[in-house]
């Protein structure tokens, strides 16, 4: 006749899907903040698999420490953030784009510190090259 309120309970408790752009980071020896879970489209965006890659590497040198500082907040304070960038691709063409970080309530879940997100409004219209790296917009700092 209808579903019963335990199966009905259950389909509303199912976790969601993660959004796009979404993606874990794990802090490890003071310095590296290592990319655990990503989706598939933050994958095609930089044309390479990114567990265990330093996301601090994907920027330029001189945005590092003021991110790594951001990042840092983030994971001791619980303080959510929210970056904006700009991603050079290696044909030269650049977009804006942001981060959002926040703490993981659960950071054991996969080992992960923090959950993130990377918001632009190219999601729907991806670039045809990858990105090169990243550097902070000027707003951010």
């Amino acid at each position: 006749m209808g579903e019963n309120v335990t199966s009905r309970a259950l389909k509303t408790s199912q976790p969601a899907k993660p959004a796009q752009g979404a993606f874990t980071l794990r802090h490890t020896d003071g310095c590296h903040y290592l990319f655990g879970w990503t989706g598939k489209a933050l994958r095609q965006l930089t044309g390479r698999a990114l567990r265990d890659h330093d996301f601090l590497s994907l920027w330029r040198a001189k945005d590092r420490v003021f991110l790594q500082a951001q990042l840092d907040d983030v994971r001791r304070y619980g303080r959510a953030r929210t970056i904006k960038a700009r991603a050079i691709m290696f044909s030269g063409e650049s977009r804006s784009c942001s981060f959002e970080f926040s703490k993981l309530a659960h950071p054991g879940w996969r080992n992960a510190a923090m959950g993130c997100r990377w918001r632009s409004p190219f999601h729907k219209d991806l670039p045809s090259h990858p990105i090169r790296h990243l550097i902070l917009d000027t707003d951010t700092a």
